[in-house]
């Protein structure tokens, strides 16, 4: 009978560690490839909606490989051209931009109507002004001071928007990590998925549902994303022509790829440029542009963006809402996608949890 027993203890110990080892593996391999994590899912998203497009090919050609090779392409070519042309396109418009900004003599300080001079005649009108006049800088201050700041930022989109052919080199690095991936997911992602079901110890029908959700998810997530860019640029373009700001469209297609960064978004654009219309005697333009920026612009990402991935994931858009704003928090621009992932993986478990002991919660 001992003999038996430590027979069982050692098959035990041998099984643990197996496991510990394979784990301490796993969180090794992650640790490595974790600078490439958001690279991974952006991949495996896209993987996951091209799939079918791959799944057709294949059917023509015969051959997995070639069908993959040709659908790498057609997103190399959808991906790779748009976004040079815009960059072609950004960098011509931001120098005339810079160049318009640093040419004008419309900021000045002769003739300027600030703030208190409008208000004089109003209630509040001596009580800003003595307010006003007890600051510790001036009006020419303040005018000289935003002159500046705005060439820099104008100088740093030049900057940066010249700068990405400045680091061809690294761009072509991850561009070629990326699409090596992308091409290994077409061609073994179902593979892959098949593998890691058999190593999820549950039932199958529930791998299979829980993998659909993901699979759905991952659709969402894509028109959530990109929707709600789309529908931000739109309103900030149009919000920045009804203000009178020209290169209305190029504004808003900067918005439009500035609406998924955490935190900021739209905003860094449209702030500084409805405070330059009130200090450039342009008040109500000025005025108009914040409060649209921050009711209209703003507020569009948060009801967009929830709505078109949980009704595409059939998830309540409260709950989207709360993980996405939780999960920019927590991880970054990331957390747009590890956000809904990780809920739909809980409703997913909660969902087989039910499922499983439907008879004991009865009771």
């Amino acid at each position: 009978m001992t003999e038996n027993n430590n027979h069982v203890a050692f098959k035990d110990l041998q099984k643990y560690f197996f496991l510990g080892i394979t784990l301490l593996l796993l969180f090794g391999f992650l640790y490595f490839i974790s600078p490439f994590f958001g690279m991974l899912i952006i991949v495996s998203v896209i993987a996951v909606d091209v799939f079918p497009l791959t799944d057709w090919i294949t059917k023509k050609v015969k051959y997995r490989s070639v069908a993959s090779l040709i659908t790498l392409l057609i997103v190399l070519v959808l991906i790779v051209t748009p976004f040079t042309l815009f960059a072609l396109y950004l960098t011509d418009e931001a120098n005339l931009a810079y160049q318009k900004l640093t040419s004008t003599n419309e900021l000045t300080f002769e003739g300027i109507k600030l703030i208190p001079e409008r208000l004089k005649g109003t209630a509040i009108g001596s009580w800003v002004v003595a307010t006003w006049e007890s600051l510790p800088f001036s009006t020419e201050d303040i005018v000289a001071f935003t002159q500046d700041n705005l060439k820099n930022i104008s100088s740093t989109i030049v900057g940066q928007t010249t700068n990405l052919f400045k680091q061809v080199s690294l761009f072509l690095v991850y561009l070629i990590v990326f699409f090596v991936t992308l091409y290994a997911f077409l061609l073994d992602g179902k593979g892959i998925t098949a593998r890691i079901k058999r190593l999820l110890p549950i039932p199958n029908r529930h791998k299979d549902a829980l993998f659909e959700r993901l699979n759905v998810l991952s659709k969402g997530i894509v028109y959530g994303v990109f929707g709600a860019a789309i529908v931000q640029g739109f309103l900030a373009g149009l919000g920045f022509a009804i203000a009178g700001i020209g290169n209305a469209a190029f504004w808003g297609t900067v918005m439009a790829l500035m609406s998924p960064v955490p935190y900021i978004g739209t905003a860094v654009i449209w702030v500084p440029a409805g405070i330059y219309l009130i200090l450039t005697n342009h008040l109500f333009a000025g005025v108009f542009l914040l409060v649209w920026g921050t009711f209209v612009v703003g507020l569009a990402d948060n009801f967009v963006k929830p709505y078109l991935i949980g009704k595409s994931a059939a998830i309540n858009p409260l709950l989207i809402l709360l993980t996405l704003l939780g999960g920019v928090l927590a991880f970054g621009l990331q957390g747009l996608i590890f956000g809904p992932f990780l809920l739909t993986l809980l409703l997913g478990f909660i969902h087989i949890y039910e499922s499983e002991y439907r008879d004991v919660l009865k009771d």
